[in-house]
């Protein structure tokens, strides 16, 4: 089975999509330009058969209206940056694992004293694990991995969508708790996904 990524805005998130949507303004409208401009009356008084006759000869032009461009999905590839709201998120890698390494001993990451273990995805299941670069250019600091600023989904290709497992904290090789990536600062992030071994 097939995953794509998929993330969505959440307040100030970054969307990362892989479905980002190119929009539009409002409606285009253009006029076609004559080879000469129109003779116009600067007199309140009736038009002369000359104005008349030279309107006759050189109709005014109708503007026509150019259709609005249909916002096109694109799909990002790995390695692009994708940006929403001052929050940059690069893919670098996407793999499927049966299993994903996390701080299980109840010390904080970071503290010297965790440790790490692989845990098995439950029977029938895999991991789907997502490296990235998160860049924050917003006004603010964020914490990534317990305050949840970017929300994140996988989805494949029957359009059923999928959480990150619980703790991303736990992670090996994600940053800590409450560690607060500074605006102009990037930093690796990991999200892990359970999802099933086959499509049903």
């Amino acid at each position: 089975m097939k995953y794509k990524r998929s993330l969505s805005p959440l307040g100030l998130v970054a969307l990362l999509g892989l479905s980002l949507s190119a929009c539009g303004g409002g409606p285009a409208v253009s006029t076609t330009s004559p080879s000469a401009a129109p003779v116009v009356s600067s007199s309140s008084a009736s038009p002369t058969a000359a104005s008349t006759a030279a309107r006759a000869d050189k109709p005014t032009p109708t503007p026509t209206r150019t259709p609005t461009p249909t916002p096109t999905a694109t799909t990002p590839r790995i390695g692009d940056m994708s940006v929403n709201g001052g929050i940059g998120i690069k893919v670098t890698s996407v793999t499927a694992s049966p299993t994903v390494t996390l701080n299980t001993s109840g010390y904080r990451s970071g503290s010297g004293f965790e440790s790490y273990e692989d845990v098995a995805a439950q029977a029938g299941g895999k991991y789907i694990i997502v490296n990235s670069v998160v860049t924050n250019n917003s006004k603010a600091p964020m914490d990534l991995t317990c305050s949840d600023p970017i929300d994140i989904r996988v989805f494949n290709v029957e359009a059923q969508v999928y959480t990150p497992i619980g703790d991303i904290r736990k992670i090996k090789g994600n940053p800590a708790c409450h560690a607060q990536l500074q605006p102009g600062f990037e930093s690796p992030m990991i999200w892990a996904f359970m999802v099933p071994q086959r499509p049903r």
